[in-house]
């Protein structure tokens, strides 16, 4: 893992005002980076410590983005989701998972940017957040539905959390005791929840709008 990348760390996106933040544990901001007009909506730090962020555009020109774990760009690639890319998440092998929060679906592809399938069970409304666990299974948040859906590596349902809120989920990740971090994506609030859907803690961020990405 790089020596910028710590166990525990978050990594936040936020489009207003458009940023990406790598803070550790306790809140301290340990790199940042921003753009004007750029919308990023999804993070995700692979075992080398780089960032992948998804990015909304207009029409086809959506893309995933890839930087160093210091905020140096390395590449992006365009990925077919029209102008509503939420979160992504990395599998295993390499698989790239990145929701379509316009498109009812969870949209997958390889390393190159080849879309593979997507993932679209009843009842699916904004797929805005998702993370990959250490068994190596996906959890996304919905933030119509305000549930957390669970599927295995081969995409198959494994269940769905009702999480009660007023206030849409931006984004889910898991934590290393194994319990769900997920941010509100009206009001920026923070809150860890155990798997069978307890609330444990909360904290409000500097974020108040529109949060929807965060990496544990």
């Amino acid at each position: 893992m790089s020596a910028q990348v710590r166990a525990g760390d978050l990594l936040l996106n936020n489009w207003n005002p458009p940023a990406l933040r790598h803070y550790r544990a306790d809140g301290s901001l340990v790199a940042e980076v921003t753009a004007p007009n750029t919308r990023w909506a999804g993070a995700a730090i692979d075992p080398a410590g780089r960032w992948y962020t998804s990015v909304r555009g207009t029409g086809s020109s959506s893309r995933l983005q890839i930087f160093e774990g210091d905020g140096t760009p390395i590449r992006s690639f365009p990925v077919g989701v029209g102008t509503g890319p939420g979160d992504v998440s990395l599998f295993a092998d390499g698989t790239i998972a990145i929701c379509d929060t316009f498109g009812y679906a969870v949209h997958l592809y390889d390393s190159t940017g080849a879309f593979i399938m997507f993932l679209s069970p009843s009842g699916m409304g904004r797929p805005t957040g998702s993370l990959v666990d250490r068994n190596d299974e996906l959890w996304v948040c919905d933030s119509d539905a305000k549930l957390i859906w669970h599927f295995d590596n081969k995409g198959t349902l494994l269940g769905a959390l009702d999480v009660s809120t007023t206030s849409g989920l931006g984004d889910v990740d898991m934590a290393p005791d194994g319990t769900l971090w997920t941010v509100l994506y009206n009001t920026g609030e923070a809150r860890n929840y155990a798997t069978d859907g307890t609330l444990i803690r909360s904290f409000q961020t500097s974020l108040p709008t529109f949060s929807m990405g965060t990496a544990v």
